[in-house]
């Protein structure tokens, strides 16, 4: 369980060598961007920070702490903890920065999509 009585779970970071380690994030925020319409294949960027597919964004990839806070142009995603692997929103805050767009609106919500199985990456975080 996270802080909040979510259930937490791990989301593997997969890439073209093979896994790169795993991203925790509370079970309703999974949810969330399923119906955001994000893809659930997650990767690590040149940065660090957790981004998962998206065909219609610039570079093809979405961050998702920008996408969980809806982050703007001029806002930038921070961890408390330091850690961009820890995606639980009481970890994420919102600060000032260069950052030009809003990731979430590359997003095509899945009413649109056809139904993915979105659990086939879930692992419940001890």
């Amino acid at each position: 369980m996270s802080d909040n009585g979510s259930v937490l779970i791990r989301v593997p970071l997969k890439g073209s060598k093979g896994l790169k380690g795993y991203a925790e994030i509370n079970k309703d925020d999974w949810d969330f961007l399923g119906k955001l319409g994000a893809s659930t294949a997650w990767n690590l960027s040149a940065y660090g920070t957790v981004i998962a597919g998206a065909a219609r964004a610039p570079g093809r990839n979405v961050r998702i702490g920008r996408v969980l806070l809806d982050a703007g142009p001029g806002q930038i995603v921070r961890y408390r903890d330091g850690n961009p692997l820890n995606l639980r929103r009481s970890n994420l805050y919102l600060d000032k920065g260069s950052a030009l767009g809003r990731d979430r609106l590359w997003l095509t919500p899945t009413e649109s999509k056809r139904k993915k199985k979105r659990n086939e990456y879930l692992e419940v975080a001890q």
